[in-house]
């Protein structure tokens, strides 16, 4: 596919203007702690399930420690951000 890339980078702003949208009017019934919860318990299998397909991205053996640790500062940034919100 000559043009994935460009696809890609178009479809990924379609994709987080939707997902606002549903999340806003889910926020509207659901308190944030709920939402955030199922959200991460969605989300993560399938990260984990993509992560896994793709072997261009897997990191070292000594990158190990710092990936989880992203990932750990990303979960409780965004679930304090929605907390805050």
């Amino acid at each position: 596919m000559p043009y994935r890339g460009e696809l890609l980078a178009l479809l990924a702003p379609l994709a987080w203007a939707v997902a606002v949208i549903l999340y806003r009017r889910a926020g509207e019934r659901v308190p944030p702690v709920a939402m955030n919860l199922f959200k991460n318990a969605l989300v993560t299998p399938l990260f984990f399930v993509c992560y896994a397909l793709s072997s261009e991205v897997a990191p070292q053996t000594g990158q190990l420690q710092a990936f989880a640790l992203l990932l750990t500062s990303g979960a409780v940034g965004i679930t304090l951000g929605a907390c805050r919100a």
